[in-house]
């Protein structure tokens, strides 16, 4: 008598094809990480930033705690796209969009970036040369600063700026909205002390 074997390695050799075609992207996990993909984006190739985390905002929407991440997110896109070094940074007002310029050269870029992280617009202007100077040699950045003043602050980012004074541009000021309050934070260039105003 003859016992058919067929069905059940024909499954067995289905699982391990199917098993052997997974790879260490293939994650089943509630929060995209990075290099994840969102499904349904443009293309299927919009890498997931910390602001897409539907958990992270507060109850009015405020961003909390990933206000940070999405301003670092919204300099690094303006650096791309202008190709320089940005040295200030203005939050998502009514048209929803961050504000940063960058120093390129010797002038300056002002480029709008989207909730999304996206490019909407750039527009040219004439920078002042101490400015550039002073970027050339601050040990710390325009996103550095943000981060280490949100991650002390109880607010979201306002603006933040290389601010000059008597002269020289030697502190970046963050500004940050803690529960209606404006708040200022001195961040220096070239030691990253943060001191609140």
């Amino acid at each position: 008598m003859r016992t058919r074997t067929t069905a059940p390695v024909l499954a067995l050799a289905l699982g391990l094809s199917l098993a052997a075609c997974s790879g260490p992207g293939d994650r089943n996990e509630s929060d995209p990480g990075e290099g994840d993909h969102l499904a349904g984006s443009p293309g299927g190739n919009r890498t997931a930033l910390p602001s897409d985390d539907a958990s992270a905002t507060g109850e009015d929407g405020a961003a909390g705690g990933s206000d940070a991440s999405a301003a670092v997110a919204a300099i690094a896109a303006a650096e791309d796209e202008a190709g320089g070094t940005a040295f200030s940074i203005d939050d998502a007002d009514d048209d929803d969009t961050w504000e940063v310029d960058v120093a390129v050269g010797d002038g300056t870029v002002t480029v709008e970036v989207d909730q999304a992280g996206e490019v909407v617009g750039t527009e040219e202007d004439d920078l002042n040369p101490a400015v550039v100077q002073a970027l050339d040699a601050a040990q710390v950045s325009l996103a550095d600063a943000v981060e280490s003043v949100l991650a002390e602050a109880d607010g979201t980012l306002d603006d933040a700026e290389l601010e000059e004074e008597d002269g020289n541009f030697d502190t970046w000021t963050v500004t940050v909205d803690e529960q209606g309050d404006a708040v200022d934070y001195r961040v220096d260039v070239a030691s990253g002390e943060v001191v609140r105003d």
